[in-house]
């Protein structure tokens, strides 16, 4: 008689899946780090990056560089 598939062991399986899932809900926000890794292995550049994202997002890009390189916190929105 073959091994059967038990209840706990479905769990435990939905259970390993659900940790292995993003915790974000942003459905950009796993492509965005992808893009960042991608940037680094191969040394893109900001007008990369920049081309890459939507244009608010490029520029809060380039502004979060701007402000770590001067040690500043990044301005709020309005």
């Amino acid at each position: 008689m073959p091994p059967t598939y038990d209840f706990r062991q479905f769990q435990k399986d939905l259970a390993a899946i659900d940790e292995q899932a993003p915790s974000s809900t942003d459905p950009m926000a796993k492509v965005q780090a992808e893009f960042l890794e991608l940037r680094k292995r191969h040394n893109l550049t900001v007008a990369d990056v920049v081309g890459f994202f939507p244009e608010e997002e490029g520029i809060a890009y380039i502004m979060g560089l701007l402000s770590a390189r001067d040690g500043k916190a990044r301005p709020k929105k309005a």
